[in-house]
């Protein structure tokens, strides 16, 4: 169901007058329409789950489910590591063949 330019109706998938609170879980937004047309049209039901999600059932049956959306703001993507500079390899010595030889 959807929002247009209005800001959306609090409605209580379970109705206030049938027992159901007015807190965070038993609220829910959504517009005007939806909102009238759950609550006064024959067959609609709403159905809210403990993640948030909203699920319509029409008069025929069918069911829709809705998302909430999450708020909260992203994550800092993680930056790896600078990767540490190479170790220089020995440079290779030349192999002697003969001991030097020293003046006496």
């Amino acid at each position: 169901m959807g929002f247009g330019a209005r800001p959306p109706d609090l409605d209580h998938p379970i109705a206030w007058g049938d027992g159901g609170t007015t807190c965070q879980h038993n609220l829910y937004g959504c517009c005007r329409h939806d909102h009238r047309l759950k609550t006064h049209a024959p067959g609609w039901h709403v159905h809210q789950e403990p993640d948030g999600r909203i699920t319509w059932t029409t008069p025929t049956g069918h069911t829709y489910a809705s998302h909430p959306h999450d708020y909260r703001p992203e994550p800092a993507p993680s930056r790896a590591p600078d990767p540490a500079p190479p170790t220089p390899e020995p440079r290779p010595q030349p192999e002697r063949t003969h001991p030097i030889s020293t003046p006496h």
